[in-house]
């Protein structure tokens, strides 16, 4: 079984390739393996059909919150201007697209009550070392590469040997929130959906609960609105990161009244649902297919 270094901090395994070139492979007649490209090009046809849709779902998620606000993101986007106040660059960072980002950010929403995240998150940074402190345990273990982007939703993952993790790792509760501050521009944020551990390169939020409705929260995280305010403050070259208290100092409308902010959440959740039903069916496509060719392959099905 492989497993990516750069996340559980092991060895890479190998398959030695002269084994591989000793595999029998079987080949069906012409006529069945055009039928076989058929059925799958059908399938990872509707598969990209699905996931577009889907995709739209989880952006008029984010939509919506704003729609909510009475904020129109359009008329709110970024506007460069190489002109700012001395007041602005005192103390600060010398950088164009960091001063202006912040400048405009901070601006665009004067009638919208605003907070910075700080002010409604605790970030958490209680570690580990699973393979020195329970290398014989199932730990949840989860890396950025779980974590899907734009959507906040968990890929791809399986629990893992404590010793398979050799590196400190941050603990988290279920229903912190785990924002991604490696390559912040792939926008990765996750609700956690249980107790566990993860990569040193996501940040640990815990939402205060008395001051903001986490589905709320982990919408306004995903938006465009916070990619504009985290992106220019990336340092570094090939594996750009942000520091957690550039994250925390981002500023979002987030209402006072925390009543508004759980209606909202409430419905964000139902949608989100439905969104992530539509990549289900658009993986399960695929895996009918694939199930539909290995039975066409041992001739279980009779194709004309």
């Amino acid at each position: 079984m492989y497993r990516d270094s750069t996340l559980l901090g092991q060895t890479v395994l190998n398959i030695n390739l002269g084994e591989i070139g000793k595999l029998l492979v079987p080949v069906p007649p012409r006529s069945l393996q055009d039928q076989i490209a058929q059925v799958m090009q059908e399938a990872y046809g509707d598969r990209q059909k699905k996931l577009q849709q889907a995709e739209q779902s989880y952006q008029k998620v984010i939509d919506y919150v704003f729609e909510q606000l009475g904020i129109n993101l359009e008329r709110t986007q970024r506007k460069r201007n190489a002109l700012v106040p001395i007041s602005v660059l005192q103390g600060g960072r010398f950088d164009f697209e960091a001063v202006v980002t912040v400048q405009d950010i901070s601006s665009q929403f004067a009638e919208h009550e605003t907070t910075l995240l700080e002010e409604v998150v605790e970030q958490t940074n209680e570690r580990i070392t699973p393979s020195i402190d329970s290398p014989d345990e199932v730990v949840n273990y989860i890396g950025l590469a779980n974590i899907q982007s734009h959507t906040g939703e968990l890929a791809n993952f399986e629990p893992v040997q404590g010793k398979e993790i050799l590196s400190s790792s941050p603990k988290f509760a279920k229903g912190d929130i785990l924002f991604g501050r490696m390559r912040p521009y792939l926008n990765k944020v996750w609700i956690a959906e249980f107790d566990g551990i993860c990569s040193g390169e996501a940040l640990v939020f815990r939402p205060n609960k008395s001051k903001v409705d986490t589905q709320f929260l982990h919408t306004l995280l995903l938006s465009q609105l916070t990619l504009d305010q985290v992106v220019p403050l990336q340092s570094g070259s090939s594996l750009p990161r942000v520091s957690a208290s550039d994250v925390l100092s981002v500023k979002l409308p987030v209402p006072k009244d925390l009543q508004k902010q759980q209606e909202i959440g409430n419905e964000v959740k139902k949608r989100r649902s439905e969104a992530k039903r539509l990549r289900n069916e658009a993986e399960a496509v695929v895996t009918a297919a694939k199930a539909r060719v290995e039975r066409m392959i041992l001739g279980e099905e009779i194709v004309e």
